[in-house]
């Protein structure tokens, strides 16, 4: 499988997906913490109870962690990384499938690109990470070392020539 896709300043890193298994029940998991509690207030209100203040933190709850599953379960199934490199600036988007996170913003001033190994029984894998004086963004997805070490010397190369960009091992 390929990792990383590098065309047109637009760097797209994509890690390997989780067994198909896992991935139903997460998606299942989320699917009925969102739905069970809807259920469990029909059913009080057809009892002829009301909706009391516990229903609603109940519902609350339930939604929260339904949410959360629903993007770890598009994380694994559909999840990349995009990160566009501009003249000035580099923008960083996680793409969740069906969500799509913030963009963060890096200027291309005294830029450091870093690869972090990883650790325990994935040591031949590694993420990426762009430092800069005020901020930095440290990618998700592991990729193989290998890999990221070829990338970044065509980030070296795509980078404009006004500012060189400092490579870090």
């Amino acid at each position: 499988m390929e990792h990383i896709i590098f065309q047109n300043d637009k760097l797209t890193l994509t890690g390997s997906k989780s067994p198909l298994l896992i991935r139903v029940i997460i998606f299942l998991t989320s699917f009925l913490f969102f739905l069970l509690p809807i259920y469990g207030v029909t059913l009080n209100l057809f009892h002829g109870n009301g909706i009391t203040f516990f229903s609603l933190i109940i519902i609350a709850v339930f939604f929260t962690l339904g949410y959360y599953l629903l993007r770890i379960s598009l994380w694994n199934t559909f999840g990349k990384e995009i990160i566009w490199i501009g003249h000035e600036k580099i923008i960083y988007e996680a793409d969740y499938g069906w969500f799509k996170s913030d963009k963060k913003e890096i200027y291309l001033e005294n830029l450091n690109y870093l690869i972090k190994p990883c650790e325990f029984e994935k040591k031949d894998m590694g993420v990426l990470i762009l430092e800069s004086d005020k901020s930095k963004i440290e990618c998700v997805v592991q990729v193989p070392i290998i890999e990221l070490e070829t990338l970044l010397i065509n980030l070296r190369n795509t980078t404009p020539p006004l500012i060189e960009p400092n490579l870090i091992f």
